[in-house]
């Protein structure tokens, strides 16, 4: 099995936009990704803020730095950390 960067959603400004936390942690995974440590990468949240996902807001995010968007998978659950863990770990059984 493939190595998975697990992301998980600090936070969105009242726009809409990523937070500078949740930016860091998406960072992150694409260093992760472009070293090839990991395969893929993993993103689960389900909160909308002034009707933006965050999840795809994080998936766009990276796909602009440059992740092919087949290398990262959504998942629009997770409404906070204990929901995220729960989704990831619904996925990868």
């Amino acid at each position: 099995m493939a190595r998975v960067a697990l992301v998980f959603a600090y936070g969105q400004r009242e726009d809409g936009s990523l937070s500078v936390q949740t930016k860091s942690r998406c960072d992150a995974a694409l260093q992760l990704y472009l070293a090839n440590s990991v395969g893929k990468i993993f993103i689960t949240n389900a909160t909308v803020k002034n009707g933006i996902s965050m999840g795809e807001q994080m998936l766009r995010y990276l796909v602009a730095k440059g992740v092919p968007e087949r290398e990262v998978m959504l998942s629009a659950r997770g409404l906070n950390t204990a929901g995220e863990i729960n989704a990831c770990l619904d996925l990868l059984q």
